[in-house]
């Protein structure tokens, strides 16, 4: 496995997670009505740019801790320890500025929490099921091969679906 060099990674996963994390709040905050469809479209079009494309050429676009756990343990001839360490910092840090971000243009912020009428646990167990099948869709499209063309689809496609799916009872964060 090639090392992919720190700042590289970083950069990326800042980015990505920043966009992703800024639409979501923007999305959250307007009370959209297509908000997973945005929220999808954004990550397809990030895994794209930064798996496919020029701009940040990483082979790499998790954007989500939960799926840098998820390759670690399950492909780990994928990435290291360090490289997983470095994602996830980036991940952090990108999500923060993108909340400072839209609190600043919207002065506002949000907290997830359950849905009215819905429970912590099933919040958490929907959460769960669905960061699951996110995972299993990036290790599915990238496992043993270079990723499939459409892979940024694929994995937008789990987040819309998710969306919709779990948006009310959870707020749909795929990120236990």
């Amino acid at each position: 496995m090639k090392q992919l060099p720190a700042s590289q990674v970083f950069f990326a996963e800042f980015v990505g997670t920043f966009f992703l994390v800024f639409t979501f709040g923007l999305n959250a905050l307007q009370q959209t009505a297509l908000a997973p469809v945005s929220v999808g479209s954004i990550y397809a079009a990030l895994v794209f740019a930064t798996c496919g494309g020029e701009a940040l050429p990483t082979r790499v676009a998790h954007f989500n801790p939960a799926v840098t756990l998820g390759v670690l343990l399950g492909r780990r001839d994928a990435l290291t320890v360090r490289s997983a360490a470095w994602l996830i910092l980036g991940q952090l840090l990108g999500g923060f500025a993108a909340g400072l971000t839209y609190f600043a243009i919207l002065g506002a912020t949000f907290t997830l929490r359950p849905g009215e009428g819905h429970s912590a646990n099933s919040a958490f167990l929907v959460e769960v099921v669905f960061s699951a099948v996110l995972v299993l869709t990036v290790l599915g499209v990238t496992l043993g091969h270079e990723p499939h063309p459409y892979h940024g689809l694929a994995i937008g496609s789990v987040v819309v679906a998710g969306g919709f799916a779990i948006g009310g009872l959870s707020g749909c964060s795929l990120n236990p």
